[in-house]
């Protein structure tokens, strides 16, 4: 087995205090949950809306890849990490990313501290793109990008090539926050912590239009199973058709995909297709440039 954010590398850090308790309540757009004034209110158990998410955007890789993967790290405000579990050293590998979700509640205070350090309540969007090694000439690596969302709005900061080459040769206090925060959360996920499949009733499919070659194993082409005709797909930023399934129709989704690997084939009625699937995490709306 390996990480999956060492497959993604190959491939291809809360603002105010009070995180714990959600005194500043900082959420995608599709949850809702920034309050007008800015002031928050206690998160109470069992709210998944997001904290942060950290993903990675950008460097030597398709959109395909992108919107397969999704988000590396989403803490929500209860106090769970939702990240990308470790997959099977196997050809064809799974079609959905193994999402797990450990509770991390007691790690919350730690995050604040490493979020106030970078200060990113105070960024509105910032990307370093200098990784401080001159002598490493990185080319093509992809931004680490955290996302913190607030009364104020949205905040953004990133950090390109982080943690290729030397590690943090500029001593950039917000670049050295960030990996500080990544190294915590690399540490919760994979520390040994007994962790759950995540489930989500949101669903993204987009449609690749590279159908596999000849790959060396059986043909696998199964029914289409969507209700949503793939040209009724919306096309998006990153260029791939898209849409979001909810509700009902996720269950068919994540029952249909998740058996599914990288080299199925769906049979429309009219032309083959391949499609990435993956459960939407919170904060995410789905079918969003990446």
């Amino acid at each position: 087995m390996i990480a999956v954010t060492a497959v993604l590398v190959i491939a291809a850090a809360c603002g105010a205090s009070n995180l714990a308790t959600g005194a500043t309540e900082p959420s995608g757009p599709t949850d809702s949950s920034a309050p007008p004034d800015g002031t928050g209110s206690t998160a109470p158990d069992g709210d998944e809306r997001a904290l942060f998410t950290i993903t990675f955007e950008g460097g030597f890789a398709s959109p395909a890849i992108f919107a397969a993967q999704g988000p590396l790290y989403v803490v929500t405000r209860d106090g769970r990490l939702i990240f990308q579990g470790a997959v099977p050293e196997i050809f064809p590998g799974p079609l959905v990313p193994n999402y797990q979700v450990v509770d991390v509640g007691d790690l919350l205070p730690d995050l604040e501290d490493i979020l106030d350090r970078l200060g990113i309540a105070e960024i509105t969007e910032e990307i370093d793109t200098d990784d401080g090694d001159p002598a490493s000439d990185i080319a093509e690596a992809p931004t680490t990008v955290l996302t913190y969302v607030d009364g104020n709005g949205t905040h953004r900061y990133g950090a390109y090539a982080l943690g290729f080459g030397q590690p943090n040769p500029s001593g950039d206090r917000k670049r050295v926050a960030l990996s500080d925060l990544m190294m915590t959360l690399d540490a919760a996920a994979f520390g040994g912590e007994v962790s759950q499949t995540y489930q989500s009733d949101r669903w993204q499919v987009v449609v690749d239009g590279d159908i596999p070659a000849d790959t060396g194993v059986p043909e696998d082409v199964r029914p289409y199973p969507l209700h949503t005709a793939v040209d009724e797909f919306e096309q998006t930023n990153f260029d791939l058709p898209c849409t979001v399934i909810i509700g009902e129709d996720a269950a068919v989704a994540a029952a249909a995909f998740t058996d599914a690997t990288q080299v199925t084939v769906w049979d429309t009625g009219s032309a083959p297709v391949r499609l990435l699937a993956r459960p939407l995490l919170p904060g995410e709306d789905g079918c969003a440039n990446r």
